[in-house]
């Protein structure tokens, strides 16, 4: 296979799925050809290389589907389809056409193909950018407006924009057509940007509500003929609709579709630039209601082309959005470019919400919950992205993702930017040297790129198939089709590239399909665009939306396409009309081309027949809840909100990728379930509530703090003197103290008649303060008091050296003798217990890059036996509890898979800890080891540079940094010299034992315990039904943007199935449904948990007695 890109004829192989067949095949020679010039170029039109699209549909209804492509510097293209992958261009002198469809000289955007005049005749909307009519531009003499063609039966079109009151002048990019009022016929949004400077905005909080009267977007209504003398004539609804379309709305997709499934079409709208993405919620009274900050926690931060399809056929649509990040270290550390975290923070505080540069996936958890999965999917990085479709490639039932590629030219290459772009270089060239702005572009980078293309491998992940599908040829594509092009049932594939021409693939699945046309006579929306039909298979589903306008300024094929593997038949199929009536149909064979007009189906394949029987009896037309509602949540009011500081991490230390000082609230509830405390961060007091039996505020016992200054990270109920009343241990912890602020020593209150008095003890040791993280009250000596361990979690200012954890032993009177516990680890957690049944007991101790170790505890207080159980991960939490089979079973919360950092099986996350610079301090330099190969650090060179500018002149080039090892950057005697520490696995798991540590068996935990870190996790029976279950919580929001916040969580049950294994419920379905960063679990009377949130008030969570 030729993949070179260059003169020569790029072409497929006859046994690749995706079969690409070049120009001499096809005849499809359309090729987006660009030339900068002094007048047209990056520098004098931002969206330069935005590229075009491309729009199937039947042109002429002779059963076969047309190409349409738009063109920017060239005329867009129309080839009718001659049947065998043959194509001839429209010759519009030839046809003699009323209209131009090639537009000549203009700058066309996005094609939408419909039947706006409802005559059964697909009509073709073209968007038109550029440079504005008055600039003149040579070669750009053409119509500027938006143009519609309306398809006049003969083979020729008119031009009528104008009359439909369609005729807008802008930066159009695409219009979407769908019934917004569900008065039967087709609304428009039309996506358009402003002719104003991607610069000069000074982040104006609430700057999208003021209009741009030059350009936005804009919701037009359609008025039939009946209300206008004959004619269609849209109106122009934006303002009484509430859409935003002002000046800072740099869309670059529109996508249509029934987000909440309430039967309403809504909208996502991609934004470029700084301004943040918006979704818009049909709630059916004339308002579309924007909702993204509420619905979305992270999304894209330069926006792309999206598309909305049920990924995991639950009958809940995905939403899938392409950035710029790059896949490989070569391009990743040359062209990357990422807030600060204290610039990210300012956009985030002034309403531009929480955006990272990455794509996302927003899984469709039901009740208006998404979680952003882009990198536990491992799609997060496609490089310089457009077009995203989602559909089933290889006919297995399971869609697919296909992400179109490639920038002409590497602006912002950081080489380029620096030595060759900026604006000293520019001013010099063209202004001191008189040169042509062409040599400037002539020193930019320029590469080629395969487009993404990944399978789905079900369970929300997805596999990289370029290679395998034939699909790994390379170019700079921007807009992208899928259709059933030879009428064979599979989806071909048509991608429109610049300076390259397009490529058309066949698909040559061998699986069966089926592929459904929906009409609906008489209607002013006689294609059915909004209708939704679901297909039952043998105890499977699949759904599909009707809204061709996906991906980025493109069209595919209308035609509902259905995967059956190695099915022959379907069960049923369910549609759901725009106009609200509901049909249910029989069995369908495989294979077919069904017309289904208004509930009656016509198959188009002769001598095939199809079974008109109804659903089979006892078949639900939706599957089933996993189960009831098991919990309701209320927030506990009476209990101030815990408020973090402003410290920020990652001022003290730039090398940090994650927060370490917001791992508060320390949350505890007493024994005899009447009394909560919760814990302040620094500056904010520490509480204890009393509670009455229903887990409400009754009053405040006790302010232990009113002049704190301390993190409370973790606290322990338990009887310290023996006295019969149960005194409280707080854990003070974070990151922004040094070694010698006695704000890190932890805090014993002892419960006395006169009140809560604080003991006068230097704890945890009287010797070396201590960041603690975790309490653990067992009495190891069998003395019959209660002896404490507690979790070093971090040195200050030192991420990556092991701290120092204590055991204190308790002497019967509540006087402590601190033991150390040297070079544990970071550590997070601990549980103490038996591990398996009649056992020892052991201190099982978690944390970061450390293995889960059990400690052996003599009555002396010194460790027998240190055991490292499993592998080294990013620990935050553990549980443990005895299972009705006699299992000891331990939880273990980790980071999570929903994550750029990679540690399972041949990749590493690996820390090297050094004084590097010689300056006196540890830096902590992360990097990631693939294949167990070479350590390369996940800093970009600025990063790096800043903590250590005697790097600056070794690295003066980003392209000198980028795939070196740290082997390679750093002399050998100084890494062979650094502490250097690992994390081999980095999802949530469980372990379980019957006789030791010869006989743990393991098992992930299901997806939704992989979103996000979890920082609390407790067994609990939720259904009643013996079997352990498990609540789970997590999030963490402060980040490194190059890394993203994970705020994937809600909160999650994980229900025991009885097998062994547990099966992660939705929010609906669970009734679990916690936003934030949790980060405790406390059991509260039977049946009850509380749960304690970071900079928010703590959530009661009451089992559904049943």
């Amino acid at each position: 296979m030729d993949t070179s890109g260059g003169e020569s004829e790029v072409t497929g192989e006859a046994d690749d799925l995706m079969q690409l067949l070049p120009p001499s095949r096809t005849g499809v020679t359309f090729s987006n050809d660009l030339e900068i010039t002094e007048e047209i170029n990056p520098y004098t039109y931002r969206n330069f290389y935005n590229g075009a699209g491309v729009g199937l549909g039947d042109f002429n209804n002779d059963g076969l589907l047309d190409i349409f492509f738009t063109g920017n510097l060239v005329d867009n293209a129309l080839y009718y389809n001659q049947g065998d992958f043959n194509f001839k261009r429209f010759d519009f002198n030839v046809a003699k056409s009323a209209a131009n469809v090639n537009s000549p000289g203009s700058w066309s955007t996005g094609v939408t193909v419909v039947d706006i005049n409802a005559d059964g005749w697909d009509d073709i909307y073209v968007c038109k950018s550029g440079p504005p009519a008055e600039a003149k531009v040579a070669g750009l003499d053409g119509v500027r407006h938006n143009e519609l063609f309306i398809n006049q039966q003969d083979g020729t079109f008119t031009e009528e924009a104008a009359a439909y009151a369609l005729d807008f002048n802008g930066l159009g990019v695409h219009a979407t057509f769908f019934d917004y009022d569900q008065d039967g016929d087709l609304d428009v949004y039309l996506l358009s940007n402003s002719n104003r400077s991607v610069s000069g905005y000074d982040l104006v909080r609430d700057a999208r509500n003021t209009p741009d009267p030059s350009g936005g977007n804009r919701l037009l209504r359609c008025n039939w003929p009946e209300e206008n003398d004959g004619q269609i004539v849209y109106e122009d609804i934006s303002g009484a609709a509430g859409i935003y379309r002002s000046a800072i709305g740099f869309g670059l997709g529109v996508t249509a579709g029934d987000v909440d499934n309430d039967g309403r079409t809504d909208l996502f709208v991609s934004n470029d630039y700084f301004e943040r993405d918006y979704l818009y919620y049909n709630d059916g009274n004339g308002q579309l209601r924007e909702a993204l900050t509420e619905e979305l926690p992270e999304i894209s931060l330069g926006s792309m082309g999206a598309d909305l399809a049920d990924l995991d056929n639950d009958g809940l649509p995905e939403l899938f959005v392409t950035e710029m990040l790059p896949a490989t270290d070569e391009r990743y550390k040359t062209k990357a470019v990422f807030q600060a975290w204290n610039r990210y923070q300012m956009f985030r505080d002034k309403g531009y919400h929480q955006q990272f540069g990455r794509n996302v996936l927003q899984w469709n958890r039901g009740n208006g919950r998404f979680s952003e999965v882009s990198r536990l999917a491992g799609v997060e990085a496609t490089d310089w992205s457009w077009g995203a479709l989602i559909f089933d490639i290889d006919g297995d039932g399971k869609k697919d993702i296909f992400v179109a590629n490639g920038i002409g030219k590497d602006l912002i290459d950081q080489d380029y930017v620096k030595f060759d772009g900026n604006g000293d270089v520019i001013r010099k060239t063209l202004i001191e040297e008189g040169k042509s702005i062409l040599t400037l572009f002539d020193k930019a980078p320029s590469e080629k790129l395969v487009n993404g293309v990944f399978r789905n491998e079900s369970n929300l992940q997805f596999s990289p198939a370029n290679q395998d599908w034939g699909m790994d040829q390379v170019s700079f594509s921007n807009g992208a089709a899928y259709g059933d092009l030879d009428n064979d049932g599979d989806l071909d594939l048509v991608v429109t590239n610049l300076d390259q021409p397009a490529f058309v693939y066949r698909n040559n699945s061998s699986q069966n399909h089926l592929l459904i046309d929906l009409q609906q006579e008489g209607s002013a929306n006689p294609n059915a665009v909004g209708a939704k039909v679901i297909c039952y298979q043998n105890g499977r589903q699949q759904y599909r939306e009707l809204q061709s306008v996906r991906g980025f300024q493109s069209t595919v094929d209308r035609r509902l396409h259905f995967g059956l593997g190695e099915e022959t038949m379907v069960d049923s199929l369910v549609i759901s009309w725009p106009n609200g009536v509901t049909n249910v149909l029989g069995e369908m064979t495989a294979g077919v081309h069904s017309l289904i007009r208004n509930g009656s189906r016509i198959t188009a394949s002769a001598g095939q027949s199809v079974s008109s029987l109804a659903r089979k009896k006892g078949q639900s037309e939706q599957t089933e809840d996993i189960a009831t509602l098991l919990v309701k949540t209320s927030e506990i009011n009476g209990v101030d909100a815990h408020q973090e500081s402003d410290f920020v991490d990652f001022n003290q230390d730039g090398l940090l990728l994650w927060s370490i000082s917001n791992e508060g609230p320390g949350l505890a509830v007493s024994s005899d379930q009447k009394l909560l405390f919760q814990g302040g961060a620094k500056g904010q007091i520490h509480t204890i509530y009393r509670l009455n039996q229903k887990g409400k505020v009754a009053n405040v016992e006790a302010v232990l703090d009113v002049k704190p200054q301390s993190e409370a990270v973790d606290a322990l109920f338990f009887d310290a003197n023996n006295d019969g009343r149960e005194d409280l241990y707080i854990c003070h912890g974070g990151y922004e103290y040094n070694r010698s602020n006695t704000a890190l020593l932890d805090q014993l209150y002892l419960n006395t008649p006169g009140g809560w008095k604080l003991s006068e003890q230097l704890l945890p040791s009287n010797n070396t303060l201590c960041s603690s993280s975790c309490a653990e009250a067992f009495d190891f000596d069998e003395d019959g008091d209660l002896d404490l361990f507690v979790g070093g979690r971090v040195v200050p200012g030192q991420y990556g050296l092991p701290a120092t954890s204590y055991l204190l032993i308790n002497d019967g009177k509540g006087i402590f003798k601190s033991k150390p516990i040297g070079k544990l680890g970071m550590v997070t957690d601990a549980v103490w217990g038996s591990w398996y049944s009649g056992g020892p007991p052991v201190l099982m101790v978690v944390g970061e890059f450390m293995p889960p170790t059990a400690l052996s505890i003599s009555k002396k207080g010194e460790i027998l036996e240190r055991l490292a159980v499993g592998d080294s991960g990013l620990w935050q939490s553990i549980d443990r509890t005895e299972s009705s089979d006699g299992k000891i079973r331990y939880a273990l919360g980790n980071h999570g898979l929903n994550s750029r950092l990679r540690a399972n099986g041949k990749n590493a996350l690996v820390l090297y800890l050094n004084d590097f610079d010689g300056n006196g301090k540890m830096e902590p330099v992360f990097c990631r080891r693939t294949n167990m190969e070479k350590d390369i650090p996940l800093a970009l060179k600025d990063d790096l540079v800043a903590q250590l500018p005697g790097l600056r002149k070794q690295l003066q080039r980003y392209s000198s940094y980028a795939g070196k090892s740290i082997h390679e950057i750093f002399p050998p005697e100084l890494v062979n010299r650094s502490i250097v520490i690992t994390a081999t696995d980095l999802a949530s798991v469980e372990f379980s034992s019957e006789t030791g540590d010869e006989d743990l068996e393991w098992i992930p935990l299901p997806n939704e315990a992989q979103l996000q870190p979890v920082y609390a996790i407790r067994y609990a029976d939720l259904n009643g039904d013996a079997t352990p279950d498990i609540l789970l919580g997590g999030n963490q929001l402060t980040v490194k943007p190059e890394l993203g916040i994970y705020a994937a969580g809600f909160g999650q049950v994980l229900l025991g199935d009885q097998q062994g294994g547990y099966i992660g419920l939705q929010p609906g379905q669970s009734g679990l449904d916690i936003s934030g960063e949790i980060r405790a679990i406390a059991p509260f009377r039977n049946g009850k948990w509380i749960v304690g949130r970071s900079n928010d008030r703590p959530v009661l969570v009451e089992r559904i007695e049943r």
